[in-house]
């Protein structure tokens, strides 16, 4: 809930300043492109969990803090705004690696498709709640309350990270598979981690194309805040079902993409973002809501594609003790390069027309998706079964 609330406030805060809200976002992004390579080191050297559980711990503590603040001061300033989403963003890049490295010791290898489409399903559900309540509940508080609002907002945000942190506290302890005298340096470690990524057939095309990916949808959400002010009317109502629609269409895409456990990483990344781009660029032309609507669920639909078997392929064909730093890198990588997104669609939505943005955008992640099919090994890499030595390495 806290990503769409917060750009919410800094919009609100902001006013007609796009560029601001942009900054906003991308300051949140930062911490990834610093810490992620660090995060991905702590989860191959200590319990998973525990960095999970103190993760979720200190982000209810800041958002309730936070809640606090805003109960006296409704609007807060976006400098106060910015700062807050800054430091749960330094909290939580601790957990993605975390979390992803400890699905495998969570389940037999030849259930790890079902896994991760469970794990971005489930995403997917909760977000579609999330995105319903702010659609129902907090958008009539808004109408009726708005001194209200973003109290409520950010309090509901601290109860759902503490609800988080008890299901955490359920898991078995997830140590890293490694012994203690193969410990490095931690730059040692982390250079260790940046080698088996770029000797990898997959990843080393599938990061940098990501990331190109990343850039250019850092910015779309600043886009949907521009569209559902300029097309739709401005209204959180309509800005929460706009996302609405999506997180439903992502659970329901992960569900069906685990029927196919043996898909071809490269060319699910390939079907997924090829098609994603295409309906991003239909979107300009969506200026009917419920037009509008339709090209975001069939986008949602097939993003898990490109999304589920590359998370599977990260997990399967890299051993216990260097699978953090590899989920690390490719955290840095596809998030780190969002500050930079978000400054680039600050510049573009100031000078050109959303038509051309949804244009831009789903015409750079056609061409960048399509542009992998050059290299042989991208396309035809199987699935590795899950094991303890690196796949393609």
């Amino acid at each position: 809930m806290y990503f769409l609330v917060f750009l919410f406030m800094a919009k609100e805060a902001a006013g007609e300043n796009d560029m601001q809200v942009a900054i906003v976002a991308g300051l949140q992004a930062l911490p990834w492109l610093v810490l992620a390579p660090i995060a991905g080191r702590a989860a191959d050297r200590f319990d998973r969990r525990k960095l999970m559980l103190l993760a979720d711990i200190a982000s209810s503590l800041v958002t309730l803090c936070f809640a606090v603040y805003v109960f006296y001061n409704p609007l807060p300033s976006i400098t106060l705004i910015a700062a807050a989403g800054t430091i749960l963003s330094c909290i939580n890049v601790f957990f993605m690696p975390a979390r992803s490295a400890s699905i495998p010791n969570l389940v037999p290898g030849d259930r790890l498709t079902d896994a991760n489409a469970l794990a971005y399903s489930t995403q997917g559900f909760v977000s579609t709640a999330g995105t319903a309540l702010n659609a129902g509940v907090l958008a009539s508080l808004y109408a009726t309350s708005p001194d209200l609002f973003f109290f409520s907002a950010t309090l509901l945000n601290s109860i759902t990270f503490g609800a988080s942190a008890l299901f955490i506290r359920k898991l078995p302890t997830l140590k890293p598979d490694r012994k203690e005298e193969d410990s490095k340096r931690v730059m040692a470690e982390i250079m260790e981690g940046i080698q088996v990524v770029k000797n990898n057939l997959i990843l080393r095309i599938a990061l940098p194309a990501n990331g190109l990916i990343s850039l250019a949808v850092t910015g779309f959400f600043v886009v949907y805040l521009k569209t559902n002010k300029d097309w739709f009317g401005g209204g959180f109502n309509t800005l929460a079902w706009i996302e609405f629609s999506f997180a439903v269409s992502m659970a329901l895409g992960s569900i069906f993409v685990a029927k196919f456990p043996r898909l071809k990483p490269g060319i699910g990344f390939v079907i997924g973002y090829s098609i994603a781009g295409l309906t991003i660029a239909m979107m300009g032309f969506g200026q009917t809501y419920w037009v509008y609507i339709v090209w975001n669920i069939v986008c949602g639909l097939f993003i898990p594609f490109a999304w589920v078997p590359l998370s599977v392929y990260r997990q399967a064909g890299f051993s216990d003790h260097i699978r953090g730093r590899v989920n690390g890198l490719w955290e840095m990588v596809s998030t780190g390069i969002m500050p930079l997104g978000y400054f680039v669609i600050g510049l573009l939505i100031e000078t050109t027309s959303l038509v051309n943005l949804y244009l831009f955008i789903g015409g750079a992640i056609v061409f960048v998706s399509l542009s992998t099919l050059l290299s042989r090994p991208f396309r035809t890499t199987v699935m590795p079964e899950l094991q303890e030595t690196p796949a393609d390495v």
